[in-house]
């Protein structure tokens, strides 16, 4: 499957992220153990997060595109807004290379993580079909969506 990037809903980072306006508090969210608060395994956001945060912070997410995606779909949830969250990209994002990339199952409602290529496949770890990779990011699960591959003959 061929992704033109020009018209897909994945997101476009910028190559260098962008100061916080102001005197806002910057709360860095790192992948590993850098940062004021290491982001899960999966990139989810710790609840020490939630805890600290108050009114006016400003996060930065460090880490690759699919813990930013989770990460930051984890911060809109809670109530930031897309303003307030600034991304810096570990490795460039590569449409038509394998990366770990978060599945969205519409079958089952939940997330699987695997390093897989836009139409490639990956099973989904609740349900166990196999998804294939559809082009269709949504920013508010910080997934891509994934459709049965066999849905035809089931």
């Amino acid at each position: 499957m061929t992704v033109n990037p020009a018209t897909t809903s994945v997101p476009h980072w910028s190559p260098e992220p962008l100061p916080a306006p102001g005197g806002a508090r910057r709360l860095v969210l790192a992948a590993g153990s850098a940062g004021d608060f290491a982001l899960g395994a999966d990139g989810s956001v710790p609840d020490a997060v939630f805890a600290a945060a108050v009114t006016g912070d400003r996060f930065v997410l460090i880490g690759n595109a699919a813990e930013i995606a989770r990460a930051r779909a984890d911060l809109l949830a809670a109530g930031a807004i897309p303003a307030e969250i600034t991304e810096v990209l570990t490795a460039a994002p590569d449409l038509h290379a394998a990366q770990p990339r978060t599945v969205y199952c519409p079958h089952c409602h939940t997330g699987s993580t695997g390093s897989v290529a836009i139409g490639g496949a990956v099973s989904c770890v609740s349900c166990g079909l196999e998804l294939v990779v559809y082009h269709h990011y949504s920013q508010r699960l910080g997934a891509f969506l994934g459709y049965c591959a066999d849905a035809e003959e089931r």
